[in-house]
């Protein structure tokens, strides 16, 4: 037993992930061979993609931008899109660059990543089997993101196994990973609540220091955008490039539906719908679980509070007790028309990342 996780526990989640995995990198594939995602020229949008060989999509969009930092390093004296990717992810471009292209880092990282967060997510459950938990966040809405080669399979990684050690191990043997989520996501600072929660349950002051790591990457992050663009809120700032700008403009983007045709945003409201409900579930389940429900909901929060329900479905992923409602109800999971619902959402999603972004 490594941290509470059996070994048949550990060969269960692999097994789903390896799956999982298996799935997402073969409907790509076939998507691409088909042509229901085109490859060649982009018309619009993406800049800097090459949208060429069978798994391009799982390389789209925002990992240009990844890249560019990986190799220009952040523009100086300017707030630009840029400024709203946090350094890590490019950090990792950069150091596997003069050995092997940058997708093929990204990917290889990114793969590993998520297998250690569908065992990582399993091991921390308190109330749930590995392979049910796995099984779960295989068929959350968005899982398939945890694929492409972004940072968001590595903070949660980094983020759920900081927990884990942080309750079952030597607090302080947390505190590097608990840096990690706050130097890739905006959103990792937040891992702050459960190790501060879980600092409080042991009753250990060195647990603290762990709570305090993602804080102090996050703000060490702030003070490198800060330095290279002379804009103290440089982040923010450059939330403007996706017209965010806080909650009160979720109605409108709903409104602008009806002449933009923008049916992703119906879908991403849905799945907005569907994720707070799962955090009201997870509150329900009692005081054991209401410290997660309060992390879960300051993710959610996060992400809303910007006004957009782009990346809904990504951005929700680290909000990984919400997984644990799914598991605790064998039904869900066993439902025919649960299990249709959710491939068919990720399916839907992946078939549109040539047209949004995920």
């Amino acid at each position: 037993m490594f941290l509470g996780l059996r070994r048949h526990d550990l060969r269960d989640a692999l097994l789903v992930w390896a799956v999982w995995l298996a799935a997402v990198l073969g409907f790509v594939a076939v998507c691409v061979a088909v042509g229901l995602i085109p490859s060649g020229p982009a018309e619009k949008g993406m800049p800097g993609v090459t949208r060429i060989g069978p798994l391009w999509p799982l390389r789209s969009w925002d990992f240009a931008r990844y890249a560019r930092i990986a190799v220009d390093g952040y523009p100086a004296g300017q707030v630009v899109r840029e400024n709203a990717f946090f350094p890590l992810w490019p950090a990792i471009l950069a150091a596997g660059r003069p050995l092997v292209h940058m997708s093929v880092v990204g990917g290889l990282v990114a793969w590993a990543a998520a297998a250690a967060a569908f065992v990582g997510v399993a091991a921390l459950n308190p109330d749930g089997d590995a392979r049910r938990t796995a099984i779960a966040l295989a068929l959350m809405p968005g899982s398939f993101s945890l694929a492409l080669a972004y940072p968001d399979g590595l903070a949660l990684a980094a983020a759920v196994w900081a927990c884990v050690i942080a309750l079952r191990g030597p607090p302080l043997a947390a505190v590097p990973l608990a840096l990690l989520p706050a130097l890739a996501r905006p959103n990792g600072f937040l891992l702050a609540i459960p190790l501060y929660l879980i600092a409080r349950r042991r009753g250990t002051r060195l647990g603290l220091v762990a709570a305090a790591a993602p804080l102090v990457g996050s703000a060490a992050v702030h003070l490198l955008l800060w330095a290279r663009t002379d804009d103290p809120l440089a982040f923010t700032h450059a939330q403007r490039y996706w017209d965010r700008g806080g909650p009160w403009m979720l109605p409108w983007s709903l409104v602008r539906v009806l002449w933009t045709g923008h049916l992703q945003t119906v879908a991403e409201a849905a799945v907005a719908a569907l994720v707070i409900w799962l955090c009201v579930l997870l509150f329900r389940r009692g005081a054991a679980y209401r410290p997660w429900a309060w992390y879960a909901a300051a993710v959610l929060a996060l992400s809303l509070g910007s006004g957009s329900f782009q990346s809904i479905p990504r951005q929700a992923l680290y909000a990984f007790p919400l997984v644990w409602v799914a598991a605790a109800r064998p039904g869900w999971l066993a439902d025919r028309r649960v299990l249709a619902g959710a491939v068919a959402v990720n399916a839907g999603l992946i078939l549109a990342l040539p047209l949004m972004p995920p």
